[in-house]
């Protein structure tokens, strides 16, 4: 009966192991097909928004406006790279 039980644990540890690493697998896999799938937003928004957006809160930094959103919003709208 002893021996039952310890074989019977063994199978469950092995199979927990098994199950544990499949599901990394799975997650990892998720992972890179998400990194994949977003890097076209993550090219536009390095090369369209962040520098921008850098230079805003650089600016609100150096101000230190009353209220720090309307003041970067307000510098998007005049340092939009595409009105100008």
């Amino acid at each position: 009966m002893a021996q039952e039980t310890t074989l019977a644990h063994v199978v469950r540890t092995r199979l927990h192991s098994l199950e544990n690493r499949r599901l990394e697998e799975v997650k990892r896999e998720e992972t890179e097909l998400l990194e994949a799938q977003s890097a076209p937003l993550r090219n536009y928004l390095m090369t369209y928004v962040m520098p921008t957006l850098m230079q805003g809160l650089n600016e609100c930094c150096k101000v230190r406006p009353e209220d720090p959103v309307d003041f970067l919003a307000e510098y998007l709208f005049k340092h939009n790279p595409a009105m100008l």
